[in-house]
């Protein structure tokens, strides 16, 4: 999630304001505050103008309208964590003659559940396979409870390499949060302190924690995490008390354990998939991806991946039917289909060799950054041409693996019907050292 910017403070007193808990008090810190604040105000004066217009429009009694946010305030152990202060976020429904003004509800709702609230209160047939469930009836006050547990996650900014600490989560209805991380030995980065440093305070930080307890204690907090964490929100809303070491509580975290991994196991995650996520494995001066996976442009430091010449290994079994072999930063599309192998340019320009009459064998793709294309199949030339450009830089998108990112498309760019082993991006020069 990008970095949103704050309009300038107009309303607000700092000294005056009573900051959270988990925010360490400094004077950079209330001035951003009472900036944080002062956008949540103009937020609130667009939200009104908008409820104006549907009212003009003579459909107030017509429209339910839904206000929410997607993640926890701008602020170290909110927004880009699994903390409460990070996924406890607003949602404001008017819903005139159906949810009364002022009316609230602790029933546990997660995101997931609104494409099947908005089916529904359209009207539509439940959809099968949805995640979620309509809390239609939390709105009408026909039940308090909604769910037992939900679950979330972060990956925080899983293109940047810097920046990768992923979590999943479960939340129970009794208050109970457990948090697995799965990279605990890295510090933990975002923008807060890394890039765009919004308002500047996060220096005024680390300054008050080499002489305030509490101030380093937040800090702590935010940058380094503990493989396994457990609170009871109840009690402590700021999660501050990590229960996991607590004997009265092994059973529960062993129970919440075992949730969470039948869940990963439902959506198809493993513990080494996370861990890894969509980034490229840096070798010398080559990297690979995860087969049938990508990596984003952004995961990729441009001083360091500067091709002059761009090598792509890899070994191709069943090009008859093949499919797309890798995207290279929207740069081109390099393909093995109908016994042919090629490439295509953005545009639609193909570039195709003559039919093959080997169905796999070792691929070997060179273009230099003044155009000339080599492909050479089981060590034998069978591509060559010369492009008007340099294609080998570091361009918005992602290199790819026997796949096109988000789309899918049939004939030489479907998912590669068959196998790709050992797919290589190499800068410069192939090595021939062990």
């Amino acid at each position: 999630m990008p970095h949103v910017p704050w309009f300038p403070n107009q309303d607000f007193n700092p000294e005056a304001l009573k900051l959270p808990d988990y925010l360490a008090d400094t004077k950079a810190t209330r001035k951003a505050l009472a900036a944080y604040y002062t956008s949540i105000g103009a937020a609130d004066h667009m939200l009104g103008e908008v409820m104006q217009a549907i009212d003009k429009a003579g459909q107030k009694n017509n429209t339910v309208m839904m206000a929410i946010a997607d993640q926890g305030a701008q602020f170290p152990s909110a927004k880009w964590t699994v903390y409460d202060q990070g996924l406890r976020i607003p949602m404001i429904i008017r819903w005139p003659g159906k949810v009364p003004a002022g009316a609230t509800s602790d029933a546990l709702v997660s995101l997931v559940d609104l494409t099947p609230t908005l089916v529904d209160l359209g009207g539509g047939q439940p959809i099968k396979g949805l995640d979620g469930a309509s809390f239609k009836n939390v709105l009408l006050k026909k039940t308090d409870v909604h769910h037992d547990f939900i679950f979330a996650e972060t990956s925080v900014e899983p293109h940047f390499w810097y920046n990768y600490t992923p979590s999943r989560t479960v939340i129970t209805r009794e208050g109970l949060h457990y948090i697995k991380n799965y990279h605990p030995g890295l510090r933990f980065i975002t923008h807060i302190d890394k890039v765009e440093q919004n308002e500047f305070y996060f220096d005024s930080w680390t300054a008050a924690a080499t002489t305030d307890p509490k101030a380093k204690f937040l800090l702590d907090r935010y940058s380094y995490r503990a493989p396994d964490e457990l609170y009871d929100i109840n009690t402590d809303r700021n999660e501050f008390n990590n229960l996991v070491t607590n004997p009265a509580y092994h059973r529960k975290v062993s129970d919440l354990k075992k949730l969470l991994d039948q869940e990963l196991a439902r959506q198809g995650e493993t513990a080494q998939m996370i861990r890894e996520g969509n980034l490229p494995v840096f070798f010398d001066k080559s990297y690979t991806v995860r087969p049938n996976g990508s990596a984003s442009d952004l995961s990729f430091n441009r001083k360091l991946w500067n091709p002059d010449v761009l090598y792509i290994t890899a070994y191709l079994d069943n090009i008859a039917q093949g499919g797309v072999v890798c995207e290279y930063f929207n740069n081109f599309k390099l393909f093995a289909h109908n016994s042919k192998i090629g490439i295509k340019l953005p545009g639609g320009t193909e570039i195709t060799s003559e039919t093959l009459p080997l169905q796999q064998g070792q691929l070997l793709l060179r273009l230099s950054a003044a155009g000339e294309l080599e492909v050479r199949f089981n060590q034998a030339l069978v591509l060559t041409k010369k492009l008007e450009k340099d294609f080998t830089k570091i361009n918005g998108g992602y290199v790819t693996w026997g796949m096109i990112q988000g789309r899918e498309l049939k004939g030489n760019l479907q998912p590669y019907a068959g196998k790709i082993t050992d797919l290589r991006f190499t800068m410069n020069e192939l090595s021939r050292e062990p």
